[in-house]
Formats: C-alpha cells, structure tokens, sequence
C-alpha cells in the first residue's frame, strides 16, 4: 500500500537529514547478520526517528499561533489526567505510579513516568495537563529535532549554556526555545542530569502552580 504524498515526504526527509542512521545501519550489516542489524538499529535508533515523524506529522503547525501547545491531540492547559490516560496503551496505563493515578503528596498534582516514545515525565495541576518531559539519547538526531520544531513553531530562541559534570569538566550545550502566551517549548541538548537531551512542553501558569504547591505541605 503507497504511503500518502506527506508521508512519503516526511519519512525521506527524515532519513535525508539523518544520513548517520542509515550509516549506522550498513555498519552493522556488516559486522553481524542482516536480522540481528535490523534488530539492533530498531531498538536504538527507531524511537528517535518516530518522534521526529510526530513533530512533523501528529499536530498542526502553530507558527506565528498564539494558541496553547499541543503534542498528539494533547493541549496544555486543557487535556484531563483522564483524557490524556485515554491516549495510552494498556500496557503503559499498567506502569508503575500510572495504574495509581500518578498522586503526589502536594495537594492537586500529579506527577509520573511512563514510556512513550522515550522515557517521559508527565505533571498534572488540577487534572489539566501541565508539563512532559521527554529525554532521548541519540544526539545524532538533534539537528532533526530542531529542523521539525521550527518547521512547526517558527524560528527559536537559541543559547549556549556552559554545563559541568560531576568530575569538574566544563562544557558548552545548546538550548532552544519556542514560546508563546501561554506555554513553551524548549530542546536541550543536555538534559536534567546531563547525560541525555530534553525535549519539554509546558504551560506557564500550570507549572508555576505545580512548583508553588511544592513548597507547601499536604493538608493533613
């Protein structure tokens, strides 16, 4: 069955853009039989190109919008615990601290990790979706990230941060950031704990509520 026109164009983009991972492929043909390569390549290097299929493809370009966010049919600020755990496959609603329904002790929140196309954090202000989180290791699709963002967010904001590691070394990492009334959008090549990128979604008022409630204890 052909692929529809945008698809097409989508899927050869990707992998134009990505010459490495086709590389990366051939290099493992040839050091081990063909099944075991495609094996390998798809557990590696499959997640990284299935979320850049979705920037392109799973919502609408929202240049120049000063809509709220959206990342699959979610909206920040809009979409319900109950909408969002709608969208999840069993096995993913049966992961630890989802099937519990993801309660913090601060009063409102919710907050879990759960596996979708990367490991994802997932934080929730009164039901309303607030923030995810998504860190990936393969920084060799980093261009692409940011080739798709912008192709659906408009140019970005882009810093340079100096990082230092647990041994001392200092080193530069770049940082973009799309960002309208409402939320933002921001691409780190290192992430939280320096050893992964991170790709973050918000909505400003959720996450400023999310933090405050931190600072206060449960009601008893």
């Amino acid at each position: 069955m052909a692929h529809p026109p945008r698809v097409s164009a989508v899927v050869t983009t990707v992998i134009y853009q990505n010459p490495s991972a086709v590389v990366s492929l051939k290099m493992k043909v040839q050091e081990m039989d063909t099944l075991t390569a495609i094996r390998t390549f798809a557990k590696n290097q499959l997640p990284a190109l299935a979320l850049m299929l979705c920037l392109a493809l799973c919502a609408q370009a929202q240049q120049h919008s000063d809509a709220p966010y959206t990342f699959r049919g979610n909206t920040f600020g809009v979409t319900t615990f109950q909408e969002f755990s709608a969208t999840l496959t069993p096995e993913q609603r049966k992961q630890l601290g989802w099937s519990s329904g993801c309660l913090t002790p601060n009063k409102g929140t919710r907050h879990c990790t759960v596996q979708l196309t990367f490991t994802t954090n997932v934080s929730f202000v009164d039901d309303k979706l607030a923030v995810l989180d998504f860190f990936f290791n393969d920084a060799e699709f980093l261009d692409g990230y940011v080739k798709a963002l912008t192709e659906k967010f408009a140019t970005p904001k882009m810093e340079t941060h100096q990082y230092q590691n647990r041994m001392g070394a200092s080193y530069p990492g770049r940082i973009w950031t799309w960002e309208n009334s409402h939320g933002e959008v921001s691409l780190e090549e290192f992430g939280h704990n320096l050893e992964c990128g991170t790709l973050t979604y918000y909505d400003k008022a959720l996450l400023a509520e999310f933090n405050s409630r931190r600072q206060y204890k449960p009601e008893l």
